[in-house]
C-alpha cells in the first residue's frame, strides 16, 4: 500500500480497522524513520471480508483483502458500478438505489436504512460518470446546434374544472459540423 501523502522511505503497516460508514475497512499507518506516523485509508480501501471467502471466486482471503470501496464511501466499487449500469439500462434513480441498498446490507455493521429516493445514485452520476465518459466527451462545440424540447402533460377530466398536470419534458441537443453533416446527439 503506497502512502496516501506520497511519502517515500517510510514503512507501511496495517493499523487496525475503520468502522465508520457501516463497513469495516483496513486502516494503514505510514511510519517515517524518525518514528513520526500518520494513519490513512487507501484511495480504494479494502473492506474486511465477512466470512473469509471471495463472493465471486470463493477463494480464501485474509480479513484485510475484502472487496474495494472508495475511502470515504459506504458502498463497494462493484455496488456503485452496478447501480450506474442499472441507470444505463433504464432503471430509475430510486429503483437503482433500492437495489444497491439491498446488496450493500450484506456484511455491514451499521443499522439498516430505508431508501426514500435516488439521491445517492444521482450523486454517483455526478461523481463517477464524468471520469468514465471523459474519453468520449466532445472537446468542442459543434458548428451548428439544434435545440428542441417536448413536454408531456396529463389532463384529469374527472375534476371540475379539469386539472392539467405537467408530467415531464424531454430536452434534446443535436449538433452538426459546418457542412451540416455528421450529426450527433
Amino acid at each position: 500500500m503506497p502512502c496516501s501523502r506520497g511519502h517515500t522511505g517510510t514503512r507501511i503497516v496495517r493499523d487496525g480497522i475503520q468502522r465508520m460508514g457501516g463497513r469495516e475497512k483496513q486502516r494503514w499507518r505510514c511510519i517515517s524513520p524518525d518514528g513520526v506516523h500518520h494513519r490513512f485509508l487507501g484511495p480504494l480501501s479494502r473492506t474486511r471480508t465477512v466470512d473469509g471467502l471471495c463472493e465471486e471466486c470463493e477463494n480464501h482471503l485474509h480479513a484485510h483483502q475484502g472487496p474495494q470501496a472508495p475511502a470515504e464511501f459506504e458502498y463497494l466499487v462493484k455496488e456503485i458500478a452496478s447501480a450506474l449500469v442499472d441507470l444505463g439500462r433504464g432503471s430509475t434513480y430510486t429503483d437503482a438505489a433500492k437495489r444497491v441498498r439491498a446488496q450493500a446490507n450484506y456484511g455491514k455493521t451499521a443499522k439498516y436504512r430505508e431508501v426514500i429516493n435516488g439521491q445517492t445514485v444521482a450523486e454517483w452520476m455526478a461523481d463517477f460518470v464524468p471520469v468514465v465518459s471523459r474519453r468520449w466527451r466532445p472537446t468542442e462545440w459543434p458548428a451548428v446546434l439544434v435545440l428542441d424540447s417536448i413536454s408531456f402533460r396529463w389532463t384529469d377530466h374527472s375534476t371540475s374544472p379539469k386539472s392539467n398536470l405537467m408530467l415531464y419534458s424531454i430536452l434534446a441537443a443535436y449538433g452538426y459540423d459546418k457542412d451540416g453533416k455528421n450529426g450527433r446527439l
